[in-house]
């Protein structure tokens, strides 16, 4: 359980990382974001079959393209798959597609009622869920974040978002290994590893992780206003 653990945490962070990396080979083709923040929208409002199909045809083409980077956005796959599966695991309980109360909820887990129904909204689900975010993720790592923000902070209206998404690629990995860094530092002080310690460490390091990322994004903001001598966009107490 504990491996299993740190390998997540570890391949989640370096996922996050290979989107600040810099394919110079890419020029006059960051014209295919928008194409895919457009099939991402259509996957994610509509359940139209044309729309999934050219969402996996459009991942595929870029996965081809990437090569090297062909690995990250199966692997992507695979942690989308994952999560999905175990989100929608009570759309398999579910008898019919309207919002139920809890005592039907409740009956529903109890008869364990899985009907064809039910498998099929599970299935449409975890295909949408899959397919929504990969084509901006593949493009990301196909073109590589900072190409797609050198371009994007040409623009004024997307400059804040851009600058955003940028800070968030390269401090949430950060984030992600000090988690790790804490959770292996309590465990190696415990003397009984059974299933109820370890999630008692995992649950103990919350408050220590929200005091700590909250330090973190206030000595970025300090640094941030450090650098910059005229009203700058994150800061928002001078645009009140």
């Amino acid at each position: 359980m504990n491996n299993m653990l740190e390998s997540f945490i570890r391949n989640l962070s370096r996922l996050i990382d290979s989107f600040n990396r810099t394919n110079r080979d890419v020029r006059g083709k960051v014209y295919i974001f928008p194409l895919s923040i457009l099939l991402t929208l259509l996957v994610s409002t509509t359940d139209n079959p044309i729309s999934l199909v050219s969402a996996a045809t459009f991942t595929i083409l870029v996965s081809l393209h990437a090569r090297d980077r062909a690995g990250m956005i199966v692997r992507t796959a695979w942690y989308l798959a994952l999560l999905s599966m175990i989100i929608g695991l009570p759309l398999l309980i579910t008898s019919t597609n309207s919002i139920m109360d809890f005592g039907q909820l409740l009956r529903s887990i109890e008869a364990l009622n899985v009907t064809e129904n039910s498998i099929e909204t599970y299935a449409r689900f975890i295909i949408r869920i899959i397919l929504a975010p990969l084509p901006v993720l593949a493009t990301i790592y196909y073109l590589g974040w900072p190409s797609i923000a050198t371009r994007a902070y040409r623009l004024p209206l997307l400059r804040l978002p851009a600058a955003i998404t940028t800070i968030f690629i390269v401090h949430l990995p950060r984030l992600l290994r000090h988690a790790l860094s804490m959770i292996l530092a309590r465990e190696a002080r415990t003397f009984h590893h059974d299933i109820r310690t370890a999630w008692k460490n995992r649950v103990s390091i919350i408050g220590d992780l929200i005091v700590g990322s909250a330090t973190h994004s206030k000595m970025l903001q300090y640094a941030i206003n450090a650098r910059t001598f005229n009203d700058y966009p994150f800061d928002f107490e001078a645009r009140k």
